[in-house]
């Protein structure tokens, strides 16, 4: 949603695989990342597990981000399977940071 400026937010948090529309083609996300709100920013935070199963989708999106000059910090989260990692609260509080930079 941050990506259609529906909401007017400028920033978003992205945590795990990023549901079924995740793995849609380049021709779905590059006119959501084209058209993004200025000055939006995000966080990704994602698991070794998650990046087993959609490494490629997460790239893709990633380059797409860094085309259209979209500030994005990537996490690889230090834990096995879904969950949260025991320092997750240090790193939800330095993402919201750096969203918030801007």
């Amino acid at each position: 949603m941050a990506l259609t400026g529906e909401t007017g937010a400028r920033d978003f948090l992205l945590v795990g695989a990023g549901g079924q529309h995740f793995s849609k083609p380049d021709s779905y996300w590059r006119p959501l990342v084209a058209n993004a709100p200025a000055g939006l920013r995000g966080v990704m935070w994602y698991s070794a597990y998650d990046m087993e199963r959609s490494s490629e989708d997460v790239r893709r999106l990633l380059r797409l981000f860094d085309e259209y000059e979209i500030a994005v910090r990537f996490v690889e989260l230090n834990i096995e399977g879904h969950g949260f990692s025991a320092d997750f609260d240090q790193q939800l509080r330095d993402g919201l940071a750096f969203v918030m930079e801007a």
